[in-house]
């Protein structure tokens, strides 16, 4: 597992980090928002000057289950070789992987609402997050706009599998004629 989910899971908590917006060629731009935009190899050049931060009031947080366990998947393979008669080779192999503990991500604030792309793959595109917080007050520190709650908890729904076939017959010269069918599938 690549232990920067984990990292990650304590550092977007919502409370470790404050933001910056500014956009280039903005007129509303102060000119120390400009120069945010310009690098600067002084560390402090962009410390807000003490006493005017103010908490983020928008931010994304990451959580984990508690019992969340480290990946682990089942996999098999067989292959058999035989030689036939007129000196062709044949090989038949398979291999079969399952979750048994996959990592498994998801965005509790993507709304319900989405679209079908156009295609035969029929793909999904959420079209509008949830909006938190949804009562009146207005945003503020103890009240703040969520942009994603992401997840992370274990699966076993995924599995894969593939098959090989193959034949393969040396010529009298240096090259050999070969053909080779594979049939693959996966779902995660």
């Amino acid at each position: 597992m690549p232990f920067v989910w984990i990292s990650n899971q304590a550092s977007n908590n919502g409370v470790l980090f404050g933001s910056y917006v500014v956009t280039k060629g903005n007129i509303k731009n102060t000119t120390a928002q400009n120069g945010q935009l310009i690098f600067n190899p002084d560390p402090n050049s962009n410390r807000p000057v003490a006493g005017s931060g103010a908490a983020n009031t928008s931010y994304e947080l990451d959580i984990a289950n508690p019992n969340l366990k480290y990946p682990k998947i089942w996999r098999t393979n067989l292959a058999v070789d035989q030689r036939l008669p007129g000196g062709i080779i044949a090989t038949i192999e398979g291999a079969y992987s399952k979750d048994i503990n996959a990592i498994y991500h998801e965005n509790l604030v993507v709304s319900d609402g989405y679209v079908t792309l156009p295609g035969v793959e029929g793909q999904i595109q959420y079209n509008k997050s949830n909006i938190t917080p949804t009562g009146t007050g207005g945003v503020s520190a103890t009240n703040p706009v969520i942009t994603s709650l992401y997840y992370m908890n274990n699966t076993s729904k995924g599995y894969s599998y593939f098959v090989t076939g193959q034949l393969q017959k040396a010529l009298p010269t240096v090259y050999m004629q070969t053909c080779i069918y594979t049939q693959r599938f996966k779902r995660r």
